[in-house]
């Protein structure tokens, strides 16, 4: 049972009704983040990066409804951040650390990453889930390997000279497009839920091996190329692909091996495993089903069949247009035949007035 439904029972056991707890609840107030507070949760003590001195370089506070951390531009030695599970809106002043290996402000209210936070040189982790970020202009994170920004307001990508990043998530945001992922390195990229209706500027992404579009807005598989050679899995489950000959502008794709179609327009039609199984030969996994021998002899004799009722069709047609120009060309001959005999006729009139005018004379 997921955590949702969990949820949703325990509520329904309980019965909360209004004018219970709920209201007897005060609200618990935002944090300012002080001295106090900050040395309780400092760890890891660990020479600076000069080799000068030593310093704290690991902080994590949870759920204590931090909003104000301008304390921490005082940190300079700090590594590894971990303010998740609070209200903090602002993070401008985590900019002045330097030394930063990694970020975790999931479920927090920030609405934007600061630019000063571009050219993060150390930057390997960073974890801006759950907030209210509606852009992410950010560049230069050299060595950044995972960035995750699920459930934000996001609309568009601009993610730039990422070049050691493999893993990015930006699920349940707004995107329309998976334009603007300049990363060479990348290889899960994960885009479900989103507006997404165009699949471009994925073609530069030759270590990519995961992508997931996943309850999007897709009908048409532009977009891909034969320079995609590491990518393997696709989930498209949950979008608006109609034809199976969209299916086919996948057959570019030298290493695919998985592919999810599931409650997309097409995954109810008429052999539809059939139809992808034949047109996509690399194939190994179906949805979620393994593509076993006796699939791929039913895919080829599905194929035969197809081929036998197209040469049958052109067989009919060829048919068809010799009939027709056989009728044709009977229609020219009687035509012919009846100017002929209208001609005759007028000259035989002609003659016979000449015979009546000399008769008469």
């Amino acid at each position: 049972m997921s955590s949702e439904e969990l949820v949703e029972e325990n509520v329904d056991n309980t019965q909360i009704k209004e004018g219970d707890e709920e209201e007897g609840e005060e609200k618990v107030p935002d944090v300012t983040l002080d001295e106090e507070l900050l040395s309780k949760n400092l760890k890891l003590l660990a020479r600076t990066a000069n080799g000068v001195s030593f310093a704290f370089t690991r902080l994590e506070i949870h759920e204590k409804n931090l909003c104000d951390i301008d304390i921490l531009q005082k940190f300079k030695h700090l590594r590894y951040v971990d303010l998740s599970n609070n209200n903090i809106k602002n993070i401008e002043p985590l900019s002045n650390i330097k030394y930063l290996l990694s970020i975790d402000v999931h479920n927090n209210k920030i609405e934007s990453v600061p630019w000063s936070f571009s050219k993060r040189p150390y930057l390997q982790y960073a974890n801006f889930s759950n907030n209210n970020i509606s852009s992410f202009k950010v560049s230069e994170w050299a060595m950044l390997s995972s960035l995750n920004l699920n459930d934000n307001k996001i609309d568009k990508l601009q993610i730039d000279s990422f070049n050691e990043l493999i893993h990015l998530e930006a699920r349940n945001n707004k995107l329309d497009s998976t334009q603007g992922i300049n990363t060479p390195k990348l290889k899960e990229l994960f885009l479900a839920k989103n507006e997404i209706t165009k699949i471009e500027g994925i073609e530069q992404l030759s270590d990519l091996e995961k992508l997931h579009l996943r309850e999007n807005k897709i009908s048409i598989l532009d977009g891909f190329s034969e320079e995609l050679k590491m990518l393997s899995e696709i989930n498209l489950r949950g979008n608006e692909i109609e034809n199976f000959e969209e299916i086919e502008k996948l057959k570019c794709l030298p290493n695919l091996k998985r592919i999810v179609l599931l409650d997309n327009p097409i995954s109810n039609e008429n052999n539809y495993r059939n139809e992808i199984i034949m047109r996509l030969p690399t194939l190994k996994i179906l949805d979620k089903d393994e593509i076993t021998s006796e699939d791929l002899e039913a895919a080829e004799e599905y194929k035969q069949e197809l081929e036998e009722r197209k040469r049958q069709e052109e067989l009919e047609k060829e048919e068809a247009e010799k009939e027709n120009n056989e009728e044709e060309e009977n229609e020219r001959e009687n035509e012919n035949e009846g100017e002929n005999e209208n001609e005759e006729g007028e000259e035989e009139g002609e003659e016979e007035g000449e015979e009546e005018e000399e008769e008469e004379s």
